[in-house]
Protein backbone atom coordinates (compact mmCIF):
# COMPACT_ATOMS: atom_id res chain seq x y z
CA UNK A 1 0.00 0.00 0.00
CA UNK A 2 1.73 3.18 -1.15
CA UNK A 3 -0.70 5.62 0.57
CA UNK A 4 -0.90 4.63 4.21
CA UNK A 5 -2.34 7.51 6.24
CA UNK A 6 -4.42 10.68 5.88
CA UNK A 7 -5.30 13.37 8.40
CA UNK A 8 -7.29 16.62 8.58
CA UNK A 9 -6.50 19.12 11.33
CA UNK A 10 -7.18 22.76 12.10
CA UNK A 11 -4.08 24.83 11.45
CA UNK A 12 -4.71 27.34 14.25
CA UNK A 13 -4.74 24.93 17.19
CA UNK A 14 -3.49 21.64 15.68
CA UNK A 15 -6.68 19.77 16.60
CA UNK A 16 -7.03 16.55 14.60
CA UNK A 17 -10.55 16.38 13.23
CA UNK A 18 -10.42 13.17 11.17
CA UNK A 19 -7.86 10.58 10.18
CA UNK A 20 -7.60 7.25 8.43
CA UNK A 21 -4.77 4.71 8.53
CA UNK A 22 -4.46 1.77 6.17
CA UNK A 23 -1.75 0.07 8.25
CA UNK A 24 -0.83 0.29 11.92
CA UNK A 25 1.95 2.65 12.90
CA UNK A 26 2.83 5.83 14.71
CA UNK A 27 1.66 7.98 11.81
CA UNK A 28 -0.49 10.28 13.94
CA UNK A 29 2.36 11.00 16.35
CA UNK A 30 4.77 11.85 13.53
CA UNK A 31 2.15 13.93 11.69
CA UNK A 32 1.30 15.90 14.83
CA UNK A 33 4.96 16.48 15.65
CA UNK A 34 5.48 17.96 12.20
CA UNK A 35 2.24 19.92 12.42
CA UNK A 36 4.04 22.63 14.40
CA UNK A 37 6.16 23.36 11.34
CA UNK A 38 3.01 23.62 9.26
CA UNK A 39 1.52 26.12 11.70
CA UNK A 40 4.63 28.29 12.09
CA UNK A 41 6.02 28.22 8.55
CA UNK A 42 4.69 30.25 5.68
CA UNK A 43 4.75 27.34 3.27
CA UNK A 44 1.53 26.19 1.66
CA UNK A 45 2.82 22.69 0.99
CA UNK A 46 5.86 20.72 2.05
CA UNK A 47 7.03 17.16 2.72
CA UNK A 48 8.88 15.56 5.60
CA UNK A 49 10.50 12.13 5.38
CA UNK A 50 10.48 9.86 8.41
CA UNK A 51 10.99 6.09 8.79
CA UNK A 52 10.70 5.42 5.05
CA UNK A 53 7.51 7.44 4.63
CA UNK A 54 6.89 10.93 3.31
CA UNK A 55 4.39 13.07 5.16
CA UNK A 56 2.98 15.48 2.60
CA UNK A 57 1.34 18.59 4.06
CA UNK A 58 -1.08 20.92 2.32
CA UNK A 59 -2.32 24.02 4.16
CA UNK A 60 -5.59 25.36 2.77
CA UNK A 61 -8.26 27.69 4.23
CA UNK A 62 -7.13 27.30 7.83
CA UNK A 63 -6.82 23.51 7.72
CA UNK A 64 -3.87 21.14 7.35
CA UNK A 65 -4.27 18.07 5.16
CA UNK A 66 -1.68 15.31 5.48
CA UNK A 67 -1.15 12.21 3.37
CA UNK A 68 1.61 9.79 4.31
CA UNK A 69 3.00 7.53 1.60
CA UNK A 70 5.79 5.08 1.08
CA UNK A 71 8.94 7.10 0.33
CA UNK A 72 9.46 5.27 -2.97
CA UNK A 73 5.99 6.33 -4.15
CA UNK A 74 7.10 9.91 -4.76
CA UNK A 75 5.31 13.12 -3.91
CA UNK A 76 3.09 13.90 -6.90
CA UNK A 77 0.30 11.46 -6.14
CA UNK A 78 0.24 12.14 -2.36
CA UNK A 79 -0.04 15.89 -3.00
CA UNK A 80 -2.77 15.28 -5.57
CA UNK A 81 -4.55 13.17 -2.94
CA UNK A 82 -4.14 16.00 -0.41
CA UNK A 83 -5.72 18.37 -2.91
CA UNK A 84 -8.68 16.02 -3.50
CA UNK A 85 -9.17 15.64 0.26
CA UNK A 86 -8.98 19.42 0.73
CA UNK A 87 -11.57 19.96 -2.00
CA UNK A 88 -13.93 17.39 -0.43
CA UNK A 89 -13.45 18.94 3.01
CA UNK A 90 -14.00 22.51 1.82
CA UNK A 91 -17.11 21.49 -0.08
CA UNK A 92 -18.99 19.98 2.87
CA UNK A 93 -17.18 20.24 6.21
CA UNK A 94 -15.29 23.53 6.25
CA UNK A 95 -17.77 25.38 8.47
CA UNK A 96 -18.37 22.46 10.88
CA UNK A 97 -14.65 21.90 11.33
CA UNK A 98 -14.04 25.39 12.71
CA UNK A 99 -15.67 24.51 16.04
CA UNK A 100 -15.55 20.70 16.03
CA UNK A 101 -14.05 18.78 18.94
CA UNK A 102 -10.95 16.62 18.44
CA UNK A 103 -11.64 13.53 16.29
CA UNK A 104 -15.35 14.41 16.13
CA UNK A 105 -15.39 14.33 12.33
CA UNK A 106 -13.95 10.80 12.27
CA UNK A 107 -17.23 9.04 11.45
CA UNK A 108 -18.41 11.53 8.85
CA UNK A 109 -15.14 12.34 7.10
CA UNK A 110 -13.11 9.16 7.80
CA UNK A 111 -14.86 7.25 4.98
CA UNK A 112 -14.16 10.15 2.62
CA UNK A 113 -10.47 9.96 3.51
CA UNK A 114 -10.46 6.21 2.84
CA UNK A 115 -12.33 6.63 -0.46
CA UNK A 116 -10.01 9.39 -1.71
CA UNK A 117 -6.90 7.41 -0.76
CA UNK A 118 -8.21 4.33 -2.57
CA UNK A 119 -9.16 6.37 -5.63
CA UNK A 120 -5.74 8.02 -5.83
CA UNK A 121 -4.00 4.64 -5.51
CA UNK A 122 -6.16 2.97 -8.13
CA UNK A 123 -5.83 5.87 -10.64
CA UNK A 124 -2.16 6.93 -10.40
CA UNK A 125 -1.96 7.94 -14.07
CA UNK A 126 -4.83 10.41 -13.59
CA UNK A 127 -3.29 11.76 -10.39
CA UNK A 128 0.08 12.19 -12.12
CA UNK A 129 -1.57 14.10 -14.96
CA UNK A 130 -3.55 16.20 -12.52
CA UNK A 131 -0.43 16.91 -10.47
CA UNK A 132 1.45 17.85 -13.64
CA UNK A 133 -1.32 20.22 -14.71
CA UNK A 134 -1.47 21.71 -11.21
CA UNK A 135 2.30 22.22 -11.29
CA UNK A 136 2.03 24.00 -14.64
CA UNK A 137 -0.78 26.18 -13.31
CA UNK A 138 1.35 27.06 -10.29
CA UNK A 139 4.28 27.92 -12.58
CA UNK A 140 2.08 30.13 -14.76
CA UNK A 141 0.67 31.78 -11.64
CA UNK A 142 4.19 32.50 -10.42
CA UNK A 143 5.17 33.98 -13.78
CA UNK A 144 2.04 36.15 -13.83
CA UNK A 145 2.79 37.44 -10.33
CA UNK A 146 6.32 38.32 -11.45
CA UNK A 147 4.93 40.07 -14.54
CA UNK A 148 2.50 42.12 -12.47
CA UNK A 149 5.30 43.10 -10.09
CA UNK A 150 7.44 44.11 -13.10
CA UNK A 151 4.62 46.22 -14.51
CA UNK A 152 4.14 47.92 -11.16
CA UNK A 153 7.88 48.55 -10.93
CA UNK A 154 7.88 49.98 -14.47
CA UNK A 155 4.95 52.20 -13.52
CA UNK A 156 6.96 53.56 -10.59
CA UNK A 157 9.97 54.08 -12.86
CA UNK A 158 7.78 55.89 -15.40
CA UNK A 159 6.48 58.17 -12.66
CA UNK A 160 10.07 59.03 -11.72
CA UNK A 161 10.90 59.70 -15.38
CA UNK A 162 7.84 61.93 -15.81
CA UNK A 163 8.81 63.92 -12.71
CA UNK A 164 12.39 64.32 -13.96
CA UNK A 165 11.13 65.36 -17.38
CA UNK A 166 8.92 68.02 -15.79
CA UNK A 167 11.88 69.29 -13.76
CA UNK A 168 14.07 69.44 -16.87
CA UNK A 169 11.38 71.31 -18.80
CA UNK A 170 11.04 73.82 -15.96
CA UNK A 171 14.81 74.29 -15.80
CA UNK A 172 15.01 74.70 -19.59
CA UNK A 173 12.26 77.34 -19.49
CA UNK A 174 14.06 79.24 -16.69
CA UNK A 175 17.32 79.01 -18.63
CA UNK A 176 15.64 80.41 -21.74
CA UNK A 177 14.14 83.33 -19.79
CA UNK A 178 17.48 84.09 -18.11
CA UNK A 179 19.26 83.82 -21.46
CA UNK A 180 16.82 86.27 -23.04
CA UNK A 181 17.20 88.69 -20.11
CA UNK A 182 20.99 88.46 -20.29
CA UNK A 183 20.98 89.06 -24.05
CA UNK A 184 18.76 92.16 -23.60
CA UNK A 185 21.07 93.50 -20.91
CA UNK A 186 24.15 92.87 -23.01
CA UNK A 187 22.54 94.51 -26.06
Amino acid sequence: MPLVYALVARAADAVVLAQHAVVNGNFQAVALECLDRARSGGEERFSITCDGYTFNYLINSGYVFVVAADDAYGRQIPFACCKRIADAWTERFWEKGRTAAPNSMERTFGPVLRREMEYCQSHPEEMSRMAAVQQKVDEVKGIMVQNVESVLQRGENLDVLVNRTDDLRDQAHKFQIQGTQLRKRMW
